[in-house]
């Protein structure tokens, strides 16, 4: 389904900043450099990457398209970075450790920039959980297959089963929120000798 029009991080973004009166400075590229001297001169960055895909065949990789601008990004600035990541399923994330933070969405659809733009304003909490696991190194993982016949033995540890013995940058299951949870008695029970 192609949808009649997105909104992209960019446009949410504008949108919701307007609201706000915040000005929004912009590097619409993957150009070091001028994101750089562009990071020195705000209060935050939000830098996005993504990844193509599609139905039918394997990912000739687990990185983000722009994982060596994130990377050199997120260590060469000092300014506060969000890292929005628009992933089609398992990625490697060697930037999340110089990172302030990271969101990851996956197909968010027509609408994912006033999404991504609701989250990083605060007025939506980002209350889901990761649906696969984000291994720390690709050798974790099982390898794809390029052939056109493809034996295939991990049986059913596949996914977030095949790391269970190895250390993962996020867990299947992983998730912050901005929620704050408290519990308290509604009233008060009676005890009953």
């Amino acid at each position: 389904v192609i949808p009649a029009s997105v909104v992209s991080v960019y446009d949410g973004i504008i949108g919701r900043a307007s609201k706000e009166n915040f000005t929004v400075h912009a590097s619409l590229s993957d150009d070091l450099d001028s994101a750089l001297l562009l990071a020195a001169q705000v209060d935050v960055v939000i830098a996005c990457g993504g990844a193509r895909t599609t139905e039918g065949a394997d990912r000739l990789s687990l990185s983000l398209d722009q994982e060596d601008f994130l990377v050199n990004l997120t260590t060469k600035t000092s300014t506060p970075i969000t890292i929005v990541a628009l992933a089609p399923g398992t990625i490697l994330t060697p930037f999340a450790n110089d990172a302030d933070a990271l969101l990851a969405i996956f197909f968010g659809g027509a609408q994912t920039g006033t999404a991504i733009a609701n989250i990083l304003f605060g007025d939506s909490n980002p209350a889901a959980k990761l649906p696969v696991t984000f291994p720390k190194n690709v050798t974790d993982t099982v390898q794809p297959c390029h052939e056109s016949i493809c034996n295939y033995t991990e049986d059913l540890y596949v996914g977030y089963r095949a790391l269970r013995n190895s250390q993962v940058a996020f867990p299947f299951g992983h998730g912050l929120s901005y929620t704050q949870f408290q519990y308290d008695w509604s009233f008060l029970p009676t005890l009953i000798d």
